[in-house]
């Protein structure tokens, strides 16, 4: 591990850069989330084919968390937060075109796997350049960070529904927040070259043998993390599936869905 920087940290030096990416991705990502059932109504899906359009994105999460260490690793944050960018964007551009609840499940699985990947990279940045002694109010605020974007996207997606009468207007707005994150992530400055060091090394542990490595040695403790984890990970699993699908059950709208949600 390399030695800590004892100069100053300034949270203003770095806000914009660190979080501002993060608050637009969330933000798009949100405005998708509440309206996944009813855009596969919209291509033909039943309330049970819907059901399973919307847990797609959670499945591509599932399946991008790995790859996604390894990922970061070997590209470094930025370029993984600006690939995931492009990559949502491919997955939201399948849903554009999509005709089928297939196509449209395949969009979600793309996205969910961007999500992971982003995810990560974002929580690796801020690890790698805020000094040990900030990190715990970085990391959450960065969460904050990460839940007002997902609160704010279903209100855009509401006011957009309702301006334009179509559910899949969210589709073209969560495709120019992933413009705008892939734009701030080149345009704004480098959290490390800011703060002029790294707190810790990218490589290493993010490498495909070191996650394999840490899983085998530390398969106790994730096991017990693990199942903690998933009962959370159910339990707020109901407001990004289950309560979109119950709003499209009773019939509600897509910008009351939205709104509530």
């Amino acid at each position: 591990m390399l030695r800590e920087e004892t100069r100053p940290f300034r949270w203003r030096s770095i806000a914009v850069p660190a979080f501002g990416p993060t608050l637009l991705f969330t933000i798009g990502e949100g405005a998708i989330l509440p309206l996944i059932p009813a855009l596969a109504l919209g291509v033909g899906a039943d309330l049970a084919g819907a059901s399973v359009v919307a847990a797609m994105l959670l499945v591509g999460v599932l399946i991008g968390d790995v790859p996604a260490g390894f990922t970061v690793g070997r590209i470094g944050e930025r370029t993984a937060m600006l690939g995931a960018s492009a990559l949502a964007a491919a997955g939201i551009g399948l849903a554009l075109i999509a005709t089928t609840p297939l196509l449209l499940g395949l969009g979600m699985t793309v996205l969910g796997i961007a999500a992971a990947v982003f995810g990560l990279a974002r929580h690796a940045l801020l690890t790698s350049v805020v000094p040990v002694a900030y990190r715990a109010r970085a990391l959450s605020t960065l969460g904050g960070i990460f839940r007002l974007g997902l609160f704010i996207g279903p209100f855009a997606a509401a006011a957009l529904v309702a301006a334009t009468g179509a559910v899949t207007s969210i589709l073209w707005f969560a495709l120019l927040m992933c413009g705008l994150v892939a734009l701030s992530i080149v345009a704004l400055p480098d959290p490390e070259r800011i703060l002029h060091h790294r707190s810790t090394p990218v490589g290493g542990a993010l490498t495909p043998a070191g996650v394999f490595r840490t899983i085998a040695e530390r398969r106790d403790v994730l096991a017990r993390l693990g199942a903690a984890a998933l009962v959370v990970s159910a339990l707020r699993a109901v407001r990004q599936v289950i309560l979109p699908l119950w709003a499209v059950s009773i019939g509600l709208g897509e910008a009351e869905t939205a709104l509530i949600i």
